[in-house]
């Protein structure tokens, strides 16, 4: 579980970094040629998208976890009797969790990538 959970979180990561690094810069652009002077944004731009994807590979997750049904009636067997443990519950926890940072710490990705000039 913990080893999908993190591929998912590096999935999200990856393509969120590419995403929002390449919005102000031309699609033909080398990322070569925006990492060439510009570390403390890259740094601005990667930090706070892999702290928002934490939550949101692990929903990524526990989806696809979920979708196995052996393995979705096991984990909630061992969820029973403790409060927060199955899925609806600790999704709806995790989206919580998501939807804050993602509204805080997205913001500071795009302000840094928007400071990348070529």
């Amino acid at each position: 579980l913990f080893v999908l959970a993190f591929l998912c979180v590096g999935f999200i990561t990856f393509y969120s970094s590419k995403y929002i690094i390449y919005l102000f810069q031309s699609a033909t652009t080398p990322f070569s040629a925006i990492a060439q002077k510009h570390d403390i944004q890259l740094i601005f731009v990667t930090v706070p998208l892999f702290l928002v994807s934490i939550p949101w590979g692990l929903m990524l997750g526990n989806i696809l976890i979920w979708l196995i049904p052996t393995a979705r009636r096991t984990l909630d067997k061992e969820a029973q009797g403790y409060k927060g443990c199955s899925f609806k519950e600790s999704m709806g926890n995790l989206f919580k969790i998501a939807l804050i940072m993602s509204v805080i710490l997205i913001p500071i990705a795009v302000f840094a990538s928007s400071k990348i000039k070529l």
